[in-house]
């Protein structure tokens, strides 16, 4: 399903356009295109096939997928060392994770469960059903918020699990589809829109793309080094090209307002902040 990428320029292009002209019309998009500067950068396994990413007390929490070597795992922030992993059976295809309530909650890319995790020991404490398709999830301190590749975004609720409320994302009228990782920052939903380097900056109340984050240049995949690639084709993981290394990870600090991304396979992740300055030509 994710696991192949045509050139990541091409479809920014082609899909910014697409918004541009057929949502738009004549007018100019009212949604902007924003950069970005890197703050700082910290270790990252270049054999996670990053499908999920937040931060808690320091640490972070990251979900990787493939079947076989799907996983949930915990690690410090500045260093990458280890405090917790556990290995999701090989039957699933693990996707996006989110943090809530001292749970952690994974859902799967075709298998239509999720499952709920105790966020200190990952003991496997509950799961839950779904009918789409899990691509990313996030929680906005009431509901669990899921994507499952197109242009919808559905509302579960925590206790029992029901969705009760389903949102459909635009961007001038047109239809923002493969929403992917999400976060929730300051009121916003961010997603990462596959398989490109855009963020789509996205209201919960009416599903309006606010504005856009484009992380373009932030990391080239061919800067992916080839002893890495040897050991994922030994380890069989069906990963062929450094292509396939897109964003794919939001992770917010609300404590000290600090924005970290990263993308499968990738060596570092990024603290980056926002530029003010709007890209040219974005609007």
């Amino acid at each position: 399903m994710k696991l192949y990428i045509e050139k990541p320029a091409f479809l920014i292009n082609l899909f910014i356009a697409t918004v541009l002209i057929t949502g738009c019309g004549n007018r100019a998009c009212e949604s902007p295109v924003f950069g970005f500067r890197i703050i700082n950068s910290y270790p990252h396994d270049t054999l996670a096939f990053t499908e999920g990413l937040s931060l808690y007390d320091g640490c972070i929490v990251e979900g990787t997928g493939i079947p076989g070597y799907s996983s949930l795992r915990k690690y410090r922030l500045k260093t990458g060392d280890m405090i917790d992993f556990y290995s999701v059976s090989n039957r699933y295809f693990a996707e996006g994770i989110t943090i809530f309530n001292k749970k952690v909650a994974q859902i799967t890319e075709d298998a239509n469960i999720g499952f709920i995790y105790d966020l200190n020991d990952f003991n496997l404490v509950d799961s839950f059903e779904y009918n789409s398709r899990g691509w990313g999830i996030t929680w906005d301190g009431k509901d669990l918020i899921m994507s499952d590749g197109s242009e919808k975004l559905y509302f579960i609720d925590t206790i029992n699990f029901d969705i009760h409320k389903t949102l459909e994302v635009s961007c001038c009228d047109t239809a923002v589809k493969k929403l992917n990782e999400m976060e929730y920052v300051n009121g916003e939903i961010y997603a990462n829109i596959w398989p490109g380097s855009l963020i789509a900056c996205i209201s919960p109340t009416d599903g309006r793309v606010n504005r856009w984050i484009d992380l373009e240049g932030i990391f080239d995949p061919e800067e992916i080094s080839d002893e890495s690639l040897s050991e994922l084709k030994r380890l069989k993981m069906s990963i062929p090209e450094k292509k396939e290394a897109c964003p794919n990870g939001i992770a917010y600090d609300p404590i000290n307002d600090r924005l970290f991304v990263t993308g499968k396979l990738w060596p570092r992740i990024f603290e980056i902040e926002i530029t003010d300055n709007v890209i040219p030509d974005s609007k």
